[in-house]
């Protein structure tokens, strides 16, 4: 784990400090983990597809130095892939 975070810091510079950012960001993996855990998609497949959702490189496709911006478009993404509604849509 010591090498992750040495890892982010120098690639990223995105460690959580504070609470809140470490609160989201746990939220986010909380609900983008239930893409793959649902049998949806397998793990690599749902990675491969946050990347292509949010225009990332593979190398930035990590919940962990997302900001809270980041994290909400995940979040807003996921739910309308498990759905197939868009957030705050009425469904029929």
């Amino acid at each position: 784990k010591l090498l992750r975070f040495l890892v982010d810091v120098v690639m990223f510079g995105a460690v959580a400090y504070d609470a809140e950012t470490r609160r989201v960001r746990h939220a986010t993996h909380e609900e983008f983990d239930r893409l793959w855990r649902s049998g949806m998609m397998k793990r690599q497949a749902a990675y491969k597809w946050m990347g292509r959702a949010l225009n990332l490189p593979p190398e930035r496709c990590h919940i962990g130095t997302f900001t809270a911006d980041e994290c909400a478009r995940l979040v807003e993404f996921v739910r309308m892939r498990l759905t197939g509604h868009p957030v705050g849509e009425q469904r029929p």
